[in-house]
């Protein structure tokens, strides 16, 4: 399969514009445990901020709403390939 593109634009996002970043690089080192949003430095990705969150999966998605990722206002930029799931992260102020 050929490469599309997404890896190094998420890189050039998180690493060259400094966005902070939902994707599933926010649960590296544990961080899918965490029991409440919050930014993190996963170790080799320079000056990169992810929230602690995974919004590749369905269940990433689902812990997000609960988390109210949308309403923190901490990421810039939400990665997923679920459109049509990741459609309850803006419903009824989650």
């Amino acid at each position: 399969i050929p490469k599309t593109g997404g890896s190094t634009l998420k890189d050039i996002i998180a690493d060259c514009h400094f966005k902070v970043v939902a994707n599933e690089e926010g649960i590296a080192d544990g961080h899918d445990q965490d029991m409440d949003l919050q930014l993190v430095d996963v170790g080799g990705y320079g000056r990169a901020k992810y929230v602690n969150v995974d919004t590749t999966t369905i269940e990433g998605i689902d812990r997000a709403v609960q988390l109210g990722l949308v309403r923190s206002n901490l990421a810039d930029v939400i990665v997923t390939p679920y459109l049509y799931e990741s459609e309850l992260l803006f419903k009824n102020g989650s």
